[in-house]
């Protein structure tokens, strides 16, 4: 019995977020609602020597945030439909449980941890982020979900639903803050 067993996973899907930013500069807060179209290619590691029902999944995702929000400045004043858009490369690592090997629709659990990096792609949230430079700063964070997987042909189709922590930014400078919250995700992927 091989020790493990690799699959190749492709993944398409749909993120919803809010975001929300402070800083001491003359916009005091901003506050986005956000939807980002994602695909992504990974790995999933079967452990069969550990646990038939246990497995490591890798995967590097990709996608567009996009979405328009409110703008605070100084004295208050307000000013809504700020447009916010920005390029998403996300990698993650975690672990999988699937609840029942043997039949043909399995429930499953999954976790792990994330990283991304964000590009500016309009000249707000670049100036909002860093002040002179395209590059966003590294994002750290953790990621859960609950899915199915079923068999389509001889390959595995799975649906599932995720929900990713507040990001943390490892590189935060001064008094800006700007902190993505509240995501949940849905896709769909096929394992080879």
């Amino acid at each position: 019995m091989s020790s493990v067993k690799a699959r190749l996973l492709l993944k398409a899907g749909v993120i919803y977020g809010t975001l929300k930013a402070q800083r001491y500069h003359y916009v005091t807060n901003l506050d986005y609602t956000l939807i980002m179209p994602l695909i992504g290619v990974g790995c999933d590691f079967l452990l069969p020597r550990l646990s038939k029902n246990l497995s490591i999944e890798t995967m590097l995702l990709t996608g567009y945030w996009s979405g328009t929000g409110t703008a605070s400045k100084e004295q208050h004043v307000v000013e809504p439909d700020y447009k916010l858009s920005f390029l998403n490369i996300e990698l993650q690592l975690g672990a999988a449980y699937r609840f029942s090997a043997e039949n043909k629709i399995t429930p499953f659990l999954h976790g792990g941890f994330f990283c991304n990096q964000k590009f500016a792609s309009n000249g707000l949230v670049s100036e909002f982020y860093d002040g002179e430079s395209s590059a966003m700063g590294l994002r750290l964070g953790f990621y859960a979900g609950a899915g199915v997987d079923f068999p389509v042909g001889k390959h595995i189709a799975r649906i599932e639903a995720n929900y990713k922590t507040p990001e943390i930014n490892p590189q935060k400078r001064g008094d800006a803050r700007t902190d993505i919250k509240s995501v949940f995700g849905l896709s769909a992927s096929f394992l080879f």
